[in-house]
């Protein structure tokens, strides 16, 4: 622990929606507030939809409105976290019922914003500058660089189709990874599909493995821990723009990470934003035909979790900060 063992823990209340996108962000954050000081956790998964929706809000109206009658004792909690639409109304009553901060992993609705007093927004969300808004380059997740990554492994992450957001061409993004493969075939690429992949794409991945002995396919679902644990051999990992949340696991988890393209129907969508703003600050490399026109994969050091824990902290309880980060911000 980094923090001074004497002082009491933060009590965090983690709010979860069970969406595993969603449990990776605020466990994430947890974590990372967990090796700055002190914590002690405890869960509450809420149940998703619209008759819970309101019973939620109207539960955050009464706590807010009546703090007193709402908390009924001593505060319960110092932090509630969560991530996901699902749980804001849930958040705000625990928080004000609790005494707690609150502290959500996205941008709320508008209206919504000014009820919390911390939103953790990636910067391809955010469209105001608000005093209770951190931005961030993307969302915080569970990944860390543990340095055992080997030159000699590679890793191809590959996404599939959404109608609203980019067009799918599966034999292109297949003659893709095909050509990453051909070009390093001194590396061990490990090659996975996602929910999202169509059956063609997933035909043709394993015809190509099949025939390629530097490629081992690993189609989804792949077994629980496997990812991560490839995330931390390989060196290098490719991933096709429409997976951004893969592409910033990778990079949390210290890989050197290029994107395989895809056709964004909506150049402004989130996901094209979010994958711009990496290219545009060197985080990632994009792949092209052309070998003049693809850059070396660098090392780029992303540690969202992190950053997101010590703006908490600093914000809210800087007392918690470790000695030498309270000396350094003095």
């Amino acid at each position: 622990m980094a923090a001074d063992s004497a002082i009491v823990p933060l009590r965090i209340l983690l709010v979860s929606d069970g969406r595993p996108g969603h449990e990776k962000q605020s466990r994430g954050l947890v974590q990372a507030l967990g090796k700055l000081t002190p914590v002690a956790v405890a869960e509450q998964a809420i149940e998703k939809g619209l008759v819970n929706d309101i019973k939620s809000w109207l539960a955050a109206a009464w706590a807010r409105l009546l703090p007193r009658l709402a908390a009924g004792g001593e505060p319960r909690y110092d932090l509630v976290v969560g991530a996901g639409a699902h749980t804001h109304g849930y958040i705000v009553a625990e928080g004000a019922a609790a005494g707690a901060r609150t502290v959500v992993c996205m941008a709320p609705t508008p209206i919504f914003a000014g009820l919390f007093d911390l939103c953790l927004v990636p910067e391809a969300d955010c469209c105001t500058e608000r005093d209770n808004f951190f931005t961030t380059v993307g969302p915080p997740n569970l990944g860390e660089d543990q340095e055992r990554h080997d030159q000699g492994q590679g890793l191809i992450l590959v996404g599939g189709i959404d109608e609203k957001s980019h067009r799918w061409d599966s034999a292109e993004i297949v003659a893709v990874v095909k050509e990453i493969a051909n070009s390093q075939p001194e590396i061990r690429w490990a090659i996975a599909t996602s929910p999202r992949t169509p059956d063609a794409t997933t035909a043709l991945l394993a015809e190509l493995c099949a025939g390629q002995a530097n490629c081992r396919f690993n189609p989804f679902p792949t077994p629980e821990g496997w990812l991560d644990e490839e995330y931390n051999r390989a060196d290098q990992a490719w991933v096709t723009a429409d997976s951004i949340s893969m592409v910033y696991e990778a990079l949390t988890a210290g890989c050197r990470v290029g994107i395989i393209p895809v056709v964004w129907k909506n150049k402004k969508s989130k996901f094209a934003r979010s994958a711009e703003s990496l290219l545009a600050r060197r985080y990632v490399m994009a792949f092209a035909y052309d070998k003049e026109e693809t850059e070396p994969l660098r090392k780029a050091f992303l540690d969202e979790a992190g950053r997101c824990a010590q703006e908490i902290l600093v914000r809210f309880w800087p007392q918690r900060l470790p000695a030498k980060e309270r000396q350094g911000r003095r």
